[in-house]
């Protein structure tokens, strides 16, 4: 079976089988689909990048804020079993279109070692913020919980196993477990979730070199947020963006979601728009400074320290991820393999991943 046939028959499959399914083989169907791309010679090719598209028009753009601005109470106030139908329509768009977005993606990126497997792989993960969302949406956000247990000593307090759950988490983190600690005197028990019941309108930036931090944006700024939102594409993933158009086409058509092109001019405009209330982006520390300080940042020793732009500015910019290594009993073997584990880690991709390890951390005891 030719590797394009194979990629369709899976979707297909996963389609008919529900979106339930989804998450319980997507481990399989990454390994299947990456050995599927890694079969075709001619998928080892260099990217040719695509050319920006075009600037969105400034009457456009003030007749998308204004319709925003229009349903951001509507949506607001729409259920969570209505949010989770129009999500689960989206997602049914995003599986059917993943094949399309890997391709479109290595023709773009290039194509390196594992033909379209890395682009299927991160769209799968697209898929499974999406999947994971609406499960919240489902159960109004109550999260499934699983073992509790009263500890030992510490005031006696209520702990609760939250991780991993299902049968897929539980066999890739075997031997992991992850509990929450509830404050003392604390019983267990789910109160209800806090949004934003009078809505408002979200500038997303949407910079990010990888989609799956595109899609987590979208997601997090419409369902967790509970606001409309607006994603201006970067020149650097805007050959994504009739993908999303078309993925998120139940959102958009409803007018809770608009998707705009353009590079720092439109940014500029919509940052500074009377009718974007908040901002979440993804991109650069100067990208960043430039809209808290409106070009004007301090010089170092500075006792400047309130910026002047009001609006909260939400951002992810990259991070400092620690490797923390703890005293314990370490067998000489571990401790020969957990340096060079933590050295691999840095140069991954190779160095350029956001989530990459920066520093280790450690605590010497004794002599």
């Amino acid at each position: 079976m030719a590797p394009s046939a194979e990629f369709s028959v899976v979707n297909s499959l996963m389609t008919s089988l529900g979106i339930r399914t989804f998450r319980a083989t997507g481990a399989a169907v990454k390994a299947l689909r990456g050995l599927g791309g890694a079969r075709r010679p001619l998928d080892f090719r260099s990217g040719r990048p695509s050319n920006p598209r075009q600037d969105v028009d400034k009457a456009d753009l003030e007749t998308l804020l204004e319709g925003l601005e229009s349903q951001k109470l509507t949506w607001a106030r729409t259920s969570n079993r209505d949010k989770a139908e129009l999500l689960e329509r989206c997602l049914k768009r995003m599986v059917d279109s993943t094949d399309e977005c890997a391709r479109r993606t290595c023709e773009v990126k290039g194509s390196y070692e594992s033909g379209l497997g890395e682009e299927l792989a991160a769209w799968s993960s697209c898929c499974w913020i999406v999947s994971e969302t609406l499960e919240c949406l489902r159960h109004d956000f109550k999260p499934p919980v699983g073992a509790t247990r009263v500890s030992e000593g510490d005031q006696g307090r209520t702990v609760v196993e939250t991780f991993p759950r299902g049968l897929l988490m539980n066999l890739v983190f075997l031997g992991c477990k992850g509990e929450v600690w509830l404050q003392p005197g604390k019983t267990l028990r789910q109160g209800p979730q806090r949004t934003n019941q009078e809505g408002s309108v979200w500038l997303v930036l949407g910079a990010g070199n990888q989609i799956p931090a595109v899609i987590s944006d979208i997601v997090h700024c419409l369902f967790l947020c509970n606001s409309t939102v607006i994603l201006k594409m970067n020149p650097v993933n805007d050959f994504l963006g009739p993908l999303l158009e078309d993925c998120f086409k139940p959102l958009i058509s409803e007018g809770f979601l608009k998707i705009v092109y353009g590079g720092a001019e439109v940014g500029k405009m919509l940052v500074n728009h009377r009718l974007t209330e908040e901002i979440h982006m993804t991109g650069s520390d100067k990208t960043f400074d430039a809209i808290t300080w409106q070009g004007k940042k301090p010089k170092k020793g500075s006792k400047l320290r309130n910026p002047p732009f009001k609006k909260p500015v939400h951002a992810e910019l990259g991070c400092v991820t620690p490797y923390i290594v703890l005293p314990g009993n370490w067998s000489r073997r571990t401790s020969t393999f957990r340096p060079g584990s933590a050295s691999l880690e840095s140069f991954t991709t190779p160095g350029t991943t956001a989530s990459r390890r920066r520093f280790s951390l450690s605590r010497r005891t004794g002599t």
